[in-house]
């Protein structure tokens, strides 16, 4: 039988984020693998959605309502009833009505664990409704198995309504390839991301001073709240005397100028001090790059067993970072390309999908 699914899609013409690009490589991979079901995708543009997911089974639709509040205790109960939802798909928030029919993506709760990074009255907010979410909602997903195991544990919920939908990579969009021109003319280490707090460029940009291999440093991304000290020191090490020449800051590179700046790097950096996931830490991968990345445990997953570590928390971060990028630059990449290639197959969207399918076909509508 075939179901109708919404999905609260507001999040792919918002800004670029790991829930975004989720979300949407998610969406992609159930349109080519799923011609069954029907999909009625909300969001703020649907020339936008209907222009990245042009399946002929899935409806764009434009969300009338911009406010969080109303739309969960309004929109969606209403819609549900009206256009005889079989299941809602939402991102960390789901209405109060349907608590069957709701499914939430929840992809961490470092708003628990890191309450630091975020606002007071937004920790508050997240603390309060995902917690009521994960609570009432019909499943679970959560994006990792750390964050799975995090829900499980904090929230109390039963493992049969947490379901691991892991995020992935596009292989056809990542993938070793020694061919083509490098964008930059020297070796460098590259950091991707948005500059905030806990992406934590603050000590990669000291590490990177620590160095002994005379390196280059391209980090891209935009500047994000709370990000203004680090945006300086970026604009002062592109002038300063001691770096000038070997500090590239880039906010404009598109998905398709992304995969060359991956390649040839000659290390990825991902310092983060706490994440649900780690997509750049996964594509660097499937390219090849050494990786060296924090000790949190979701990166632990996702990095897999070449990533290097380094302690984010520990007095001596930015000279252990240092340490590790000099030696992963010095490392031979051969040996360790075969378990590389194998821990990036394991993170791939199709299986995501197949276990998004799986899923709506055990919950009872």
């Amino acid at each position: 039988m075939s179901l109708h699914i919404g999905i609260d899609a507001h999040v792919i013409t918002g800004k670029f984020q790991g829930s975004r690009t989720y979300l949407l490589n998610l969406l992609r991979h159930l349109g080519q693998i799923d011609q069954t079901n029907r999909y009625r995708i909300y969001s703020f543009d649907p020339d936008i959605t209907r222009a990245l997911l042009p399946f002929d089974n899935f409806e764009h639709v434009r969300l009338a309502v911009h406010a969080a509040i109303p739309r969960l205790l309004l929109y969606w109960p209403w819609e549900q009833f009206r256009k005889k939802l079989d299941f809602l798909l939402t991102s960390y928030f789901c209405p109060l009505l349907y608590p069957k029919r709701q499914i939430v993506i929840i992809h961490d709760l470092l708003f628990e664990s890191h309450p630091q990074y975020f606002t007071s009255l937004a920790a508050l907010r997240f603390k309060t409704l995902v917690r009521l979410s994960a609570m009432r909602a019909g499943a679970v997903i959560a994006v990792s198995q750390t964050t799975r195991a995090d829900i499980i544990a904090r929230y109390k919920i039963p493992q049969a309504r947490v379901h691991l939908v892991r995020g992935g990579i596009d292989p056809s969009h990542h993938a070793p390839d020694t061919g083509g021109l490098s964008p930059h003319a020297q070796p460098y280490v590259l950091a991707v991301g948005r500059l905030e707090p806990r992406k934590n460029i603050a000590t990669l940009l000291q590490a990177f001073r620590l160095m002994r291999t005379p390196a280059h440093l391209v980090v891209i991304g935009r500047e994000d709240f709370g990000a203004a000290g680090v945006a300086a020191e970026l604009r002062a090490m592109q002038t300063d005397p001691a770096t000038r020449g070997r500090v590239t800051w880039l906010t404009g590179v598109t998905d398709g100028e992304l995969p060359a700046w991956y390649r040839h790097a000659a290390v990825f950096a991902f310092p983060s001090y706490a994440e649900g996931f780690g997509i750049p830490v996964l594509e660097a991968l499937a390219h090849g790059t050494p990786v060296v990345t924090s000790t949190h445990a979701a990166l632990r997953e996702i990095g897999g067993p070449t990533a290097r570590t380094f302690d984010a928390d520990a007095p001596n971060a930015a000279r252990q970072l240092a340490t590790q990028l000099d030696a992963a630059i010095a490392e031979d990449r051969a040996p360790g390309a075969e378990a590389r290639a194998a821990h990036v197959q394991s993170f791939d969207w199709t299986h995501s999908a197949t276990a998004f399918l799986t899923l709506v076909g055990a919950v009872p509508p």
